[in-house]
């Protein structure tokens, strides 16, 4: 369902003459690997799971011990001090709470006076996308909203110990904000993308 909202909205993307409009792809380094476990067992409480069930989901996630391969032998053993380890069926599902929480920090602020949504998706209130670890930051691209989208990667990152990757991070502007002055070249420091996967769509 994602994938078809994402076609929608990037069709004829960047033709002349259309609203002003950016779509911001958020990738974040080494994202399942970074969860802090504090924040997570405090979400599983917040979300309403009885206390010995979190308490089962913590001792899962943070007594893994891990060793390092050498020439395909295995040496030591360490503790972990964060994340959730990926190829664990559990941890797809944690992670999916962790772009609950997201979500819910986002809706917030799209209610925001100085936030204007993309004009594609103001009718549906739509403000962001996930697949997987990434996420589709939509608005209309103004110094105002990107303020706010601003604000929330960066309570979001600090709360949860991501960080932005810059190298796999792109925007997508429409026609009229395309300008180097636009504020998500100047606060993000990222390039404009180009659609490379007909998937995803075309300009």
């Amino acid at each position: 369902m994602t994938i078809l909202i994402l076609q929608e909205l990037l069709r004829q993307y960047g033709r002349k003459r259309s609203s002003p409009h950016s779509l911001l792809k958020v990738d974040f380094k080494k994202a399942f690997d970074s969860v802090q476990w504090e924040f997570l067992e405090n979400l599983l409480r917040y979300l309403g799971f009885p206390d010995r069930f979190v308490f089962l989901i913590i001792q899962c996630v943070s007594t893994a011990s891990f060793s390092v391969a050498v020439n395909g032998d295995l040496h030591g053993f360490f503790q972990g001090k964060s994340g959730v380890r990926q190829g664990d069926p559990l941890s797809p599902y944690l992670f999916i709470c962790c772009m609950k929480y997201f979500s819910m920090m986002f809706k917030l602020a799209s209610q925001q006076v100085g936030f204007h949504f993309h004009p594609k998706c103001g009718v549906q209130g739509i403000s962001h996308l996930a697949i997987a670890d990434d996420i589709l930051l939509l608005s209309r691209g103004d110094s105002s909203s990107v303020h706010y989208i601003l604000q929330q990667l960066t309570l979001f990152g600090q709360t949860l110990g991501l960080d932005i990757n810059p190298q796999n991070s792109s925007i997508f502007l429409g026609e009229l904000v395309m300008l180097k002055s636009n504020p998500f070249f100047q606060l993000l420091a990222l390039e404009n993308g180009v659609f490379l996967s007909p998937t995803l769509g075309s300009p």
